[in-house]
């Protein structure tokens, strides 16, 4: 039987295996801490949230999140022109949470979702 320990690739270690779903369970702990890094969306009950969403969407799918604040301000091309027009947008990041165990850290960009990360509490 080979050891989970070696250092050889997992489609190796997996070929050797016996079973399938052993293998499938295997590929599916090691891989569970990737999703918590960086996600492209967060859950509200039924409603989802998403890159690019507005800000105002944010709240009335998720309500009032534990905390809201102003960590900085970025400089980008003005969407209402087709231009080399810059201008100043608010860089603000939203808490919500704990739930089983993580915030959900949300950082909007000119009043849009730009990342949704999951902190461990």
């Amino acid at each position: 039987m080979t050891s989970m320990t070696s250092t050889r690739p997992m489609h190796t270690i997996c070929l050797n295996l016996k079973s399938s779903t052993l293998c499938l369970l295997i590929a599916l702990i090691t891989l569970s801490p990737l999703s918590y890094a960086n996600n492209k969306s967060l859950r509200c009950g039924s409603r989802l949230v998403q890159i690019n969403d507005l800000a105002i969407q944010v709240k009335e799918r998720c309500g009032k999140p534990v905390s809201e604040e102003i960590i900085g301000y970025t400089l980008a091309g003005d969407y209402r022109y087709k231009s080399t027009r810059k201008r100043e947008y608010k860089i603000e990041q939203w808490i919500y949470g704990p739930h089983n165990g993580f915030y959900k850290v949300i950082t909007l960009e000119a009043g849009r979702v730009k990342r949704i990360e999951s902190v461990k509490q």
